[in-house]
């Protein structure tokens, strides 16, 4: 037999054995239960991470759709980091500045465009750095959020006493050949994370819908060590 054709159906094998383990993993999640149904006192103070750039076009309803959480809103703040946007998202997000909606620019902190280039890890460290809460989420300046999503996180994470906790990002549907192909995309990587979890084999996550103790991000040193080339 032609060598070419036994090796393309050795790794056809393994890739569909592949699938398969992500794919039972996938099917033996169970689905979350609304956790922090619990005195406001238990509930930690959470600060909100959110590293933007160039999203002028929805900050402001992913901002809102923050405020606009279940949880109380004495327990938690929003820390928005632009990250060397070239359009009006920072003015944008200006707007809703208060005690509670902190605004960070990180061409203050890292220098003009030319002098450092962008960089989300940065500006999530930055705002990390800033955060008065036990508790960061981070998520992303193009995402909606139900009322009880801030709810849910915290509760999981609460009832469970992980160190991080992440959940999946639902995408809107697709109007173009492009957008389809972005979406396939985005599913197939909230597969393998979901389904890799659960065989506790964990590979990636979703920065998007992500929480973690404060602490734990200080005690690994943050992103130290991630952007390094390594032989």
């Amino acid at each position: 037999m032609n060598p070419i054709l036994i090796a393309a159906i050795v790794f056809s094998v393994l890739y569909f054995l592949l699938i398969g383990y992500f794919l039972v993993g996938w099917l033996r999640l169970k689905s979350a239960k609304d956790d922090a149904q619990m005195p406001d006192e238990s509930l930690p103070f959470v600060s909100i991470v959110l590293p933007v750039r160039n999203e002028s076009e929805y900050i402001a309803e992913s901002i809102q759709s923050i405020l606009n959480q279940n949880y109380p809103q004495n327990l938690f703040e929003i820390i928005v980091v632009d990250d060397y946007s070239t359009d009006p998202t920072l003015r944008l997000a200006r707007e809703f500045e208060k005690p509670n909606v902190l605004i960070f620019d990180l061409q203050q902190y890292l220098g003009n465009p030319g002098e450092y280039t962008a960089n989300k890890k940065k500006a999530i460290s930055l705002g990390i750095k800033n955060a008065k809460g036990e508790v960061i989420i981070t998520t992303d300046g193009d995402c909606m959020r139900g009322e009880n999503w801030l709810c849910s996180m915290v509760g999981y994470y609460l009832a469970h006493s992980f160190k991080l906790v992440t959940g999946p990002v639902m995408v809107k549907p697709a109007r173009t050949p492009f957008a389809c192909f972005q979406q396939l995309d985005v599913i197939t990587l909230l597969g393998i994370t979901g389904g890799s979890i659960r065989n506790k084999a964990p590979l990636m996550c979703n920065g998007s819908n992500l929480l973690y103790a404060k602490q734990t991000f200080l005690d690994i040193e943050g992103f130290k060590g991630n952007n390094e080339c390594r032989p």
